[in-house]
């Protein structure tokens, strides 16, 4: 186990997490754009399970470029720039550059249009085409600092309120927040070492400020598990796991989407 791997399992024992080296979630088939970078996304030192009334699902998440697309522009090439700590060489064969984002999935209370925040720079190769040119908010430090995009701009701007804005501008501003459906994603570039308490405090912040005309206006329809194949339960006691439908090609960078996004 390598020392990043040691500390981010110290940390999900404090946090009385699941811990695992390798994803036994199929994190990257999750509907975000973040999971759809590059040629290869790969999510390992995962940890998932519940704190307090809260499920959460904490990753690294690895984007990987092939070696014979380095003569060509490509989407890590233009990011480099942003996000200059966040590029990192990497021994796997066949591919010469990677991103690492530490990432927290938590529940939003409420149903999401497709919504992402990102530091300038970044968004236009992060977003997928469904989602629109950028959103302007009052805020105008806001708006310096982030691009916004979102397939519904009023959702964006009720999601978005002050209290969401300030949050964001004071403590995420090298951060990426997506939203589809019951989920919120927050990505963050990595350091050398994790920091596990200070990911889930900005994932619970964020969380906790979702503001209550958007749970109102979009109320969360019933939801399977964050991590259903996490042994331990809600409870805090162990529980049976059956085996992995082990029938989907591994390392797929775009599986088929489910039509609902619980």
């Amino acid at each position: 186990m390598n020392e990043r791997a040691s500390v981010w399992l110290d940390a999900s024992l404090r946090h009385r997490l699941w811990f695992a080296e390798v994803d036994e979630h199929d994190t990257t088939s999750l509907p975000f754009a973040l999971c759809r970078r590059g040629d290869r996304v790969v999510a390992r030192h995962l940890s998932c399970g519940w704190i307090g009334e809260r499920e959460v699902r904490a990753f690294d998440l690895d984007v990987l470029v092939r070696q014979d697309q380095r003569s060509s522009p490509n989407l890590l090439e233009v990011v480099s720039s942003a996000v200059g700590r966040n590029v990192h060489e990497t021994q796997v064969p066949g591919f010469e550059l990677r991103e690492r984002w530490e990432c927290v999935l938590v529940r939003a209370d409420a149903e999401c249009y497709r919504l992402a925040v990102s530091p300038e720079g970044i968004l236009s190769t992060l977003a997928d085409a469904a989602l629109v040119p950028d959103q302007d908010l009052e805020l105008e430090a806001f708006n310096r600092a982030f691009e916004v995009r979102a397939n519904d701009r009023r959702f964006a701007n009720d999601f978005l309120d002050a209290g969401m804005a300030w949050f964001l501008l004071e403590h995420a501003k090298d951060c990426v927040l997506e939203t589809v459906g019951n989920r919120i994603l927050i990505a963050r570039p990595a350091d050398d070492l994790p920091d596990l308490d200070a990911l889930l405090a900005l994932a619970f912040g964020v969380a906790d400020r979702v503001p209550n005309a958007v749970k109102v206006l979009h109320p969360a329809l019933p939801a399977g598990e964050l991590t259903p194949r996490c042994p331990i339960g809600a409870d805090g006691r162990a529980r049976q796991i059956a085996a992995p439908d082990t029938r989907r090609a591994p390392f797929d960078p775009w599986p088929d989407l489910p039509s609902g996004w619980a």
